[in-house]
């Protein structure tokens, strides 16, 4: 499998005010930035699959990626006084070129005995990945000092799952064990190598009851890693002194959850669950006072956890008409450390509504179907960042031109363009608020065309 993305490119317009502690403008400036991007990504992997009796049977997977990206970004500003006169100009170049190799190997065993069903694996992941960034002044004629960030990730793991029905009860319980190795190399900064082990437990058990009834108990431990852009500390700018920047010294998260759950036949669902993770991975805004500096980076907060209370109504109203329906009702706290405010904690909080409706229309054999999509978000948190009334609206129209072959798609997202909301933070000392406007209403016309066998299950994404 290959994708090669070539000249993709991102252009940004600010208009900036920068004002006295009177509120009187002290000065203006607009900047442009273009950044292009050049993506290559090529996949290999291998799929061997026996039966090894009629009750046990074995998988093996291998995979090989190969993924680069060239990024080139030009920014430059123009600076007036209170009278728009023209007072300087600045601007600069940066370069990035980015190669990452992922090989994966994995054996997953499967055996059905007379009370349960079990299965166990193992799995090995390399990472490699090296990134080379420089910044150029446009005063200067000389390519500016280039800097490095390599990184060495290494994953074993090991993983056991049973499943057993006993009467009215079952269970179902696992056991997974991971071993982390990560070598780190940057040109800014001495970072130590890190070894971490890890076992994460998961167990449910359920009771069914009279009249398509059931109820049940959950536990469930889990692990998520920083994306490399996460990690990576090189700068992404929208102006001189407002930038994006990642963090070389994330750790994964660890994350734990206890839920309560109740059925009712196959259309009611309700949940109510507590969530807590260590570490929590967040990006947080962040502004030097002193030096008019603006920051957004990614951190392991202090502390995170929710709790939520889910509703969710599945059926088929009629033989054409099929709809799913989510209420959940939660509450949000993280707690990170105010870099730029003392370097205190403070504690972002909310409580909050969700809310979807799902409905799917068959207009009929060999005319295709419909599917419209809403949902609301009333309040969120993410570190610092506090969002409010969230709404997004998407239709869509899907038709089989040739069965099992060819697929015509078209639709509109976020119709009414209110996906986009303002952004805040404040707390202490920070106080600064955007309103972020990327392409969220489109729309997109799809063909999709299967040329013999290529399984879906085996292709690997790289969009982080």
């Amino acid at each position: 499998q290959s994708v090669i993305t070539p000249n993709k490119r991102f252009t940004n317009l600010q208009e900036n005010r920068v004002l006295t502690p009177q509120y009187l403008t002290q000065e203006t400036f607009t900047t442009k930035s273009n950044t292009e991007f050049d993506t290559r990504d090529y996949v290999a992997d291998m799929v061997w699959q026996a039966t090894i009796n009629d009750n046990t049977t074995a998988k093996t997977t291998a995979q090989y990626i190969d993924y680069t990206q060239d990024q080139q970004q030009r920014l430059s500003s123009m600076y007036y006084d209170p009278f728009g006169q023209n007072t300087r100009n600045e601007g600069f170049s940066t370069s990035s070129d980015q190669h990452t190799i992922i090989g994966l190997g994995q054996i997953d065993i499967h055996h059905n005995s007379a009370r349960a069903s079990w299965d166990f694996g193992v799995k090995g992941t390399q990472v490699d990945t090296k990134t080379n960034w420089s910044l150029t002044p446009n005063s200067s004629t000389a390519i500016g000092p280039v800097e490095r960030f390599d990184y060495k990730e290494q994953v074993a793991a090991a993983y056991g799952r049973m499943e057993r029905s006993f009467g009215q009860w079952s269970i179902a319980s696992g056991l997974r064990y991971e071993h982390t190795q990560i070598e780190r190399l940057s040109t800014q900064q001495a970072l130590p190598e890190l070894r971490y082990e890890n076992w994460f437990p998961e167990l449910t058990l359920t009771q069914e009851l009279p009249s398509e009834q059931s109820w049940g108990l959950g536990y469930l431990k889990k692990i998520q890693r920083p994306r490399y852009q996460s990690l990576n500390p090189f700068r992404y700018y929208l102006n001189e002194s407002n930038y994006n920047q990642g963090n070389p010294n994330l750790v994964p998260s660890i994350e734990e959850k206890i839920n309560l759950f109740y059925t009712v036949g196959q259309a009611w669902y309700f949940e109510a669950y507590y969530q807590q993770i260590d570490n929590a991975l967040e990006l947080i805004s962040f502004q030097d006072n002193q030096n008019q500096i603006y920051r957004q980076t990614d951190v392991n907060i202090l502390d995170y956890y929710q709790y939520s209370f889910d509703v969710s109504y599945t059926k088929n109203l009629n033989r054409n008409w099929f709809t799913n329906l989510i209420a959940s009702a939660y509450f949000i706290s993280n707690t990170f450390i105010a870099e730029e405010s003392g370097g205190g904690a403070e504690t972002n909080s909310t409580r909050g509504l969700f809310l979807q409706a799902y409905n799917q229309w068959s207009l009929g054999p060999g005319k295709g179907s419909i599917e419209w999509t809403n949902s609301y978000i009333s309040d969120l948190v993410s570190g610092s960042l506090d969002y409010g009334n969230m709404f997004e609206s998407t239709l869509s129209y899907q038709r089989t031109l040739i069965p099992k072959t060819a697929t015509l798609s078209l639709g509109v997202d976020d119709i009414f363009n209110t996906k986009n909301v303002a952004v805040s933070s404040v707390y202490l000392n920070q106080d600064n608020n955007y309103m972020p406007r990327p392409e969220s209403r489109m729309v997109w016309v799809a063909l999709r065309y299967g040329f013999g066998d290529s399984p879906k299950q085996h292709q690997k994404s790289l969009n982080d």
